[in-house]
């Protein structure tokens, strides 16, 4: 765990030093660009991404996308995530 790439430098002198970086962003606050150049800044710095995670998901918002699978999980799951 280290803090936001474009706060400090300390993500960026960690991030050759770590087998993998899972970047995390937060859905619908974390502007595209923002997220992309933090990705390119940590690849830049020698880090491996290994895959980007999206915090803080609307679970309700999200379902109005109407994904088709959606209906097969979403009552299952649903209750672990709202809680």
């Amino acid at each position: 765990d280290s803090p936001p790439v474009g706060a400090v430098s300390d993500s960026l002198i960690l991030s050759p030093m770590v087998d993998r970086t899972l970047y995390v962003v937060r859905w619908q606050e974390t502007p595209r660009n923002v997220a992309q150049a933090g990705i390119q800044q940590v690849a830049d710095a020698g880090g491996e991404i290994a895959g980007v995670v999206l915090s803080r998901v609307n679970i309700r918002k999200h379902a109005q996308y109407g994904y088709a699978d959606s209906g097969s999980y979403s009552g299952y799951y649903g209750k672990y995530y709202q809680n």
